[in-house]
């Protein structure tokens, strides 16, 4: 019988994640000192030439590419990958990674609280927020419902009309028949 499948992520413990044998890309989003200084100094013995920390820009998005695709590209098997951030910059480096070739059970993530995505069901807008339960959709306007439904696929929660209910019906006309 198939296990269930939780439509939450499940992210790795900062203090619980244990270093692979092998080579380890760190991608580090930097928003939290003290948890970077705590993913340091656990792997101060390894790899630190791999250790790569991202600073809040408009460019991260770019530079996180090019870090994975000169370290990913050309490596033989043996990678892992270990992502530190928001939810955001977890899931677009997750994408990136497995898009170069690493699978789901080489990438740990470890998260820190910050921004997450949430996709709007209504108008297919994808948005960052930092609102657990409720925000607005920056491009139709709706009241969003934050669902605890989460797609790997788009990276983001699924927002849904919060208020449904009180929106009213779309006026529908009878058409006649000649």
């Amino acid at each position: 019988m198939q296990e269930h499948m939780l439509s939450t992520p499940v992210y790795q413990n900062v203090h619980d994640f244990q270093i692979q044998h092998g080579k380890t890309l760190f991608l580090l989003q930097l928003s939290q000192a003290t948890v970077i200084q705590d993913i340091q100094q656990k792997i101060q013995d390894v790899d630190v030439e791999n250790l790569y920390i991202f600073h809040d820009s408009a460019t991260w998005g770019e530079q996180l590419h090019t870090v994975i695709s000169q370290h990913l590209n050309q490596a033989l098997a043996g990678w892992h990958a270990v992502i530190c951030g928001d939810e955001h910059f977890i899931w677009i480096s997750d994408a990136a990674l497995r898009q170069a070739g690493l699978l789901r059970d080489e990438i740990a993530r470890v998260l820190i609280a910050g921004k997450r995505q949430v996709y709007c069901v209504h108008c297919f807008h994808m948005q960052s927020s930092t609102a657990k339960d409720f925000c607005q959709c920056e491009d139709c306007g709706v009241d969003l419902l934050i669902r605890p439904h989460f797609s790997e696929r788009l990276g983001a929660y699924m927002g849904v009309c919060a208020n449904a209910e009180s929106r009213g019906k779309p006026d529908i006309k009878e058409v006649s028949h000649v």
